[in-house]
């Protein structure tokens, strides 16, 4: 009995295995077909803070806006706050006060348009919604408003 278990459960992980891949596979297909960033979102309204939101973001996607954002939030983490938030809101003491005593924020929704792109990213701690706009300008896309939603 043992002997005939031992190649039926190595044929079994072998489908399960082809079938991982194959769908991977399509996954990566069809991604690389699709010009949005986001794939799939799943939560309340983007603009609600608290609650969970799930977003599958393009693996293929631009992701220039996305680096400059982290490096703004990195940078608004430190106590150049005021004089760095300044140039893109007037909302400056809540998004410093927001972003200084908290150490997390994940992407959770993207737009974008021909000249315009929107971060959305969530700040647990805090039960915020960090948004950061962008602007297509001859340099590529760069930072035009920065705004908190709590």
């Amino acid at each position: 009995m043992h002997a005939e278990m031992k190649p039926r459960i190595g044929r079994l992980l072998s489908i399960a295995a082809a079938t991982a891949i194959v769908f991977t596979g399509a996954l990566f297909v069809y991604a690389s077909k699709r010009p949005e960033a986001m794939l799939f979102y799943y939560g309340g309204a983007v603009e609600v803070p608290n609650g969970r939101a799930i977003a599958i973001m393009n693996p293929f996607r631009d992701t220039a806006s996305e680096e400059t954002a982290e490096r703004l939030i990195r940078d608004l983490r430190t106590g150049n706050c005021q004089a760095i938030v300044k140039e893109f809101s007037d909302d400056g003491p809540r998004i410093c006060s927001v972003l200084q005593t908290t150490r997390r924020s994940r992407l959770v929704w993207r737009q974008d348009g021909t000249l315009n792109r929107m971060l959305v990213y969530d700040v647990p701690e805090k039960q915020a919604r960090l948004w950061i706009g962008f602007a297509r300008e001859e340099g590529g896309w760069q930072v035009r408003s920065v705004s908190i939603v709590r």
